[in-house]
């Protein structure tokens, strides 16, 4: 439900020195920015969270099920809506949200366009910003996402899928650009996109390895060409300060940087391949009601 997943990886529940309450009132805060695109976010979640079993199996820890209001702020646009979550197995997390989006006009969005022959360069949107051409709208937005992860020793491997579909206005154009998935999209449609994490997995709060993020729109018959895109690079997340049950637990500090190796206009086009996706986040949640 986000351009920048930070949610906690791969750390086992074992950490609990007692069995959390069959119900829980939790909240995550969010703060990241990123470049190459530029983008900030903030986004604050509430949820109400079921336990669903008491098992030490290693399969059947931290099983729950959750739902409540999320919202994200920053200059570009507003989201506000509401997610449910389940989490059945320790390997397993499925998520749906859906939210009302509001783009504010600010920083050439949103701009949107006939087919996907056009020129959506970075050095074109900029020339379309000073036109006048982007412009504020209101939409929906509903996301589909699945966590599949598994840990043997220190080695972790995580999938993370996510299906986003819009509901936006765009002043009659089929397609617009999306800022925050980094491609042409769809006003009434699908955006699919997957990271894939390997990491080594430390007992001092560190983790540590590389992610490949892969993005795929569906623009049916407005699509001239392959609008798919590709980047890898290193990743590292560090946590400390763990506290379950308080109200503040587990802050922790998320670094990236990736190199487009699929991208129409950052590999080498309009922007150097040399030149990263650079990403930075800062989270950290708790319980409401301690325990």
């Amino acid at each position: 439900m986000r351009w920048f997943l930070l949610l906690c990886l791969f750390w086992p529940t074992s950490v609990w020195a007692k069995t959390p309450p069959q119900w829980r009132l939790t909240y995550q805060d969010i703060v990241a920015a990123r470049n190459n695109p530029i983008g900030v976010m903030n986004l604050i979640e509430v949820t109400g969270r079921y336990r669903l079993s008491e098992s030490d199996h290693l399969l059947l820890q931290d099983t729950h099920v959750s739902a409540g209001p999320f919202f994200d702020l920053n200059p570009a646009a507003a989201y506000l809506g509401g997610v449910v979550r389940i989490k059945p197995l320790a390997i397993l997390q499925i998520s749906m949200s859906h939210a009302w989006v509001g783009y504010f006009g600010t920083f050439g969005l949103v701009q949107s366009f006939d087919d996907s022959g056009i020129d959506y360069s970075d050095t074109q949107l900029n020339i379309n910003e000073d036109n006048g051409e982007n412009f504020a709208t209101t939409g929906t937005a509903t996301k589909l996402e699945g966590v599949l992860q598994a840990k043997a020793g220190p080695a972790a491997v995580r999938s993370t899928f996510l299906g986003v579909r819009y509901h936006l206005d765009t002043k009659g154009k089929p397609i617009w650009f999306d800022t925050g998935l980094d491609v042409l999209a769809p006003r009434r449609g699908w955006v699919i996109k997957n990271d894939l994490d390997v990491l080594w997995v430390s007992d001092f709060g560190l983790a540590a390895g590389g992610r490949w993020t892969w993005t795929h729109p569906f623009l049916g018959e407005h699509s001239r060409d392959s609008q798919t895109t590709d980047r890898v690079g290193p990743i590292a997340v560090y946590r400390w300060g763990v506290d379950p049950g308080s109200r503040f637990d587990s802050p922790t500090i998320v670094v990236m940087a990736q190199w487009y190796t699929r991208h129409v206009y950052r590999t080498g086009e309009d922007v150097s391949q040399a030149l990263p996706y650079v990403a930075a986040g800062f989270l950290f949640s708790g319980d409401l009601i301690p325990w």
